[in-house]
C-alpha cells in the first residue's frame, strides 16, 4: 500500500513538473496568482492521485 502512496504521488509530481515545463515554454504565468488558483490546482492534484489509487487497486 505505501508503495502505491509513493508511486502515485512520484507521477503526479512527474506529470506536474513536465505541465510547468510546458506552460512555461509557450510563456504561461506558471505560478498560481491567487489563493483559489492554488486551491484549484491542489484539488485537480488529489483528483489525479485518487485516479491514480484507483487503477492500481
Amino acid at each position: 500500500m505505501k508503495n502505491r502512496r509513493r508511486l502515485a504521488l512520484a507521477l503526479s509530481l512527474s506529470v506536474g513538473a513536465l505541465l510547468t515545463v510546458a506552460s512555461a515554454g509557450r510563456g504561461r504565468n506558471t505560478l498560481p496568482t491567487r489563493s483559489s488558483d492554488l486551491k484549484s490546482s491542489q484539488r485537480k492534484i488529489a483528483d489525479i492521485n485518487d485516479d491514480i489509487e484507483a487503477y492500481y487497486i
